[in-house]
């Protein structure tokens, strides 16, 4: 029971704590191009085969608040598969799978049937997440040929390595008062578990 009642709290399992990690202001940008492109490009050169060590496939980077992921997908035979196909095949289990925009996935199959045709295109490569008007976080997935987690040369023309970066906004006085919510919440609940349930145990045991 205070296991279940503690849930509230069981964030923190894979969220840093508010004074935890960067908070800063996000970039600002004029229009979605104008993100794409600049976010795309700072990632790139943050997290590339050159800046983590062999063999990463997940990194937490609390300079950045961002978790980073990487995985090799293999290359489509001919002939080329349909989208639910690739689907089933190639994308169930990819890092960041429930972030990714129908373009993303569509580009990516793409990719699996022409190593060529859509490894260098970062178009829609970046994108925003929203609640509402609230923007809570910000993510890019790109494809590079070959295998860039073991640098291995003998396979470069049968896989690609798919990164996935997200990025969390963390404003200061929202994480805080997201971890004070938490906290009375869980208090909230014990309190009733006792008034509701354990208080009547302990006096049917006396």
């Amino acid at each position: 029971m205070l296991n279940v009642s503690s849930l509230p709290l069981a964030a923190y399992i894979s969220e840093p704590l508010p004074w935890q990690g960067s908070s800063f202001p996000p970039a600002a940008y004029t229009n979605y191009s104008d993100f794409n492109v600049a976010f795309l490009a700072r990632n790139q050169r943050l997290y590339s085969n050159t800046t983590l060590p062999a063999g990463t496939t997940f990194l937490a980077d609390e300079t950045t608040n961002a978790q980073v992921a990487r995985a090799i997908i293999t290359l489509h035979a001919q002939p080329a598969l349909s989208f639910d196909e690739c689907f089933a095949r190639s994308l169930l289990g990819l890092p960041g799978l429930v972030f990714y925009t129908n373009a993303n996935m569509q580009r990516i199959c793409a990719t699996l049937h022409n190593a060529t045709s859509a490894v260098d295109d970062a178009e829609n490569a970046c994108f925003q997440s929203r609640l509402f008007t609230y923007e809570y976080g910000r993510s890019c997935l790109w494809l590079v040929p070959g295998d860039a987690i073991s640098a291995r040369t003998d396979t470069p023309d049968r896989v690609v390595t798919l990164y996935f970066v997200k990025a969390e906004l963390r404003p200061r006085g929202f994480d805080y008062g997201l971890f004070f919510y938490r906290i009375g919440t869980t208090l909230f609940v014990w309190y009733r578990l006792y008034v509701h349930y354990y208080r009547h145990c302990l006096e049917l045991e006396a």
